[in-house]
């Protein structure tokens, strides 16, 4: 089993201030890498994903749903960043929120949260999770903080990797804190 994690990832991408926390907002915030010398490790910026302040009209938001299966009203169908990384502003770990709101913010305010949405985010997320699945031997992936990515992310993951790894085994995805299994 290997533990993906998709929803979150490093601290790199900060909002209009640099370093500081924003509230959320559909309308987004533009962002920016943060300082190269707040980081001690080196890296400075994902080398697969980018930041785009570009308005993009045409983007279509994700599918967001309630616990108990109905479609969430979020009073927006499109228009969002071109970026590969959700620039709503900050959600904190604990306290009420909905999940879609979760789903589309900057985890605890310092993880990164891709738009795993936007096809070409999810094509590379595909390519990296079969890659290392089939070159690992992996059978199945637990998604940690699942609730931190849209509900069609492991699904699109799974149907992906299942269909290149045919002949290879039968691998299984693990939807953590949802209790899907494919």
């Amino acid at each position: 089993m290997m533990d993906f994690t998709i929803g979150t990832m490093a601290d790199l991408v900060g909002f209009d201030g640099l370093n500081t926390s924003i509230p959320f907002d559909l309308n987004e915030h533009n962002a920016v890498w943060k300082d190269p010398t707040y980081f001690p490790w080196g890296f400075q910026e994902y080398k697969h994903f980018d930041i785009d302040n570009t308005y993009n009209n045409s983007c279509v938001m994700p599918t967001l749903w309630q616990d108990d299966g109905t479609v969430v009203d979020i009073g927006k169908s499109s228009g969002c960043m071109q970026s590969d990384f959700d620039q709503y502003g900050d959600m904190e770990a604990f306290g009420v929120h909905p999940d879609w709101q979760r789903q589309l913010a900057k985890f605890a305010s310092v993880q990164d949260c891709l738009r795993e949405w936007k096809p070409e985010v999810m094509t590379k997320l595909q390519n990296f999770a079969c890659m290392t699945t089939t070159a690992l031997d992996i059978d199945t992936i637990r998604i940690d903080k699942a609730t931190q990515v849209t509900v069609d992310c492991p699904i699109l993951l799974g149907l992906e990797c299942q269909s290149l790894r045919r002949g290879l085994g039968q691998g299984q995805l693990l939807h953590h804190g949802r209790g899907y299994r494919w």
